[in-house]
């Protein structure tokens, strides 16, 4: 909240929700109470350091009648990134890049044709237009898209993990969504919280299977992911990983 109140631009509406539940149905409820053109979900572990964040969003979206979405790259300072899965064994980032990232690790906004998403990291010095979802912790979509689409997939369960991202797929349709790594936020995730509900590995693997099957075509190299995904929750769910 102090990131919002030291915003130069304060033509906003802040919606907090405190409730427990099924995160997916928060988020979904949330935005239906609004009443701005631009919605922007926030999780709670972000902080933003750029007093004009508000207002840049705000301009591209006004500059861009064909951009339908908009993030900025979150940044995760390094003593909270084994906070994380995706940070987590970077020993294993070389494979993972070459077997299921088409080599893309790095680049922002970037899902893979088996299934994967990037994780950011390459060059800060551009704004990338058609990236292929936006960051889940931190991003911007235009009312009327969402709308047109009727929020978020409620089948998505427990922590929520994909339902922004098929929201983004489906709001596609409409425009472009973009990347804008020139602009951060500060993202400080915790091992408490909702950090310890993903500790539920199986929700978490059936809202990726639910993402699949929606929209990533069937290979066998998509296979092989799955079955990769699915072993390393059992690990996790082990206390291996």
């Amino acid at each position: 909240m102090r990131s919002l109140v030291r915003q130069d631009c304060q033509d906003f509406e802040v919606l907090i929700c405190e409730e427990k539940g099924n995160l997916v149905e928060l988020k979904d409820k949330l935005w239906r109470k609004s009443k701005g053109d631009v919605l922007i979900w926030m999780d709670d572990d972000i902080t933003i350091l750029d007093t004009g964040w508000i207002r840049r969003v705000l301009i591209f979206f006004k500059q861009n009648p064909g951009m339908v979405g908009y993030c900025s790259r979150a940044d995760v300072p390094i003593a909270f990134r084994d906070n994380r899965d995706i940070f987590k064994h970077r020993w294993f980032h070389g494979i993972y890049n070459w077997l299921f990232l088409d080599g893309m690790l790095k680049s922002w906004g970037y899902i893979s044709h088996c299934g994967v998403n990037s994780i950011g990291g390459e060059s800060y010095h551009y704004w990338k237009e058609g990236a292929d979802f936006l960051e889940p912790s931190a991003f911007a979509l235009r009312r009327s898209a969402v709308e047109k689409e009727n929020g978020f997939d409620l089948g998505y369960k427990g922590v929520g993990e994909w339902c922004d991202v098929d929201l983004c797929y489906r709001v596609k349709k409409y425009g472009f969504l973009l990347y804008d790594s020139l602009s951060y936020v500060c993202h400080f995730p915790e091992r408490d919280g909702i950090a310890n509900q993903r500790l539920e590995t199986k929700t978490r693997y059936e809202n990726y299977c639910r993402f699949a099957d929606k929209f990533i075509e069937k290979t066998p190299r998509h296979y092989l992911y799955r079955s990769f995904l699915k072993t390393y929750f059992w690990g996790k769910q082990k206390g291996w990983f």
